[in-house]
């Protein structure tokens, strides 16, 4: 039971990370013109920056050991015909997928910084804002994806699956429209996504595992059904 309860806060404990460390990685701003962005990768991270990346990095790996757990969750609730916790547990590993193949760029212009003209230090940037946008989509799916099949199977409050459609799918909306017009990508869709896991990951911590729907009246089903059979 413990364990499970610390797989349920992993995802807590990304969303802390990520929000954090986002803010202390771009605590100095975010320069998008190519010779400040140059200028930038020549002067080396700092020391608060580099914690923040760090706290970015860690984050991801606890979401993925969260997607793990919610995929059982869901899938236990829905039963043997269900999708959507699969659907959701792949959004979720596509979503990271995307994150970790865009900050191959930033490590590029990192290991090339000597050699870097200002438009290619600005392209490599812009990579970055690029896979942001795509991964907050991708969120958005996963989002409504979990929130979809918590729904059906009941396994959240209504008032939580009801929230995640919603904010799911004004996340796959903003980034639809980020896609099309990445200088017009409103992010708040993306953040209250993760203020949905954020609330997820804490009422699952604090309720702990409980039976699927259905379980015990099939539990009880069948010891009545032996208790008749052997009288």
């Amino acid at each position: 039971m413990r364990s499970q309860r610390i797989a349920a806060a992993t995802g807590a404990i990304y969303v802390v990370l990520t929000m954090v460390g986002s803010g202390l990685a771009t605590a100095n701003g975010d320069p998008q013109d190519g010779p400040a962005v140059l200028a930038r990768l020549q002067a080396g991270r700092s020391p608060t920056e580099t914690v923040g990346l760090t706290m970015e990095i860690l984050g991801f790996a606890l979401f993925l050991a969260f997607l793990g757990y919610f995929y059982r969750v869901l899938r236990r609730a829905e039963g043997p015909d269900g999708w959507g916790a699969a659907v959701a547990f792949g959004a979720g590993l596509v979503t990271v997928a995307v994150k970790a193949a865009t900050a191959s760029s930033g490590t590029a212009a990192q290991l090339h910084v000597g050699s870097l003209s200002p438009d290619l230090a600005r392209t490599l940037n812009d990579l970055g804002g690029a896979g942001f946008v795509v991964s907050g989509y991708l969120y958005g799916i996963f989002v409504v994806a979990a929130a979809g099949s918590a729904f059906v199977a009941r396994a959240l409050p209504r008032w939580l699956t009801l929230g995640g459609l919603v904010v799911g799918v004004l996340t796959i909306a903003a980034g639809t429209a980020g896609i099309l017009d990445p200088g017009g990508y409103v992010p708040v869709p993306f953040l209250l996504c993760l203020a949905w896991v954020l609330v997820t990951s804490i009422l699952l911590t604090v309720r702990g595992r409980r039976p699927a729907p259905g379980t015990e009246d099939r539990a009880v089903d069948a010891v009545q059904a032996g208790i008749s059979a052997s009288a």
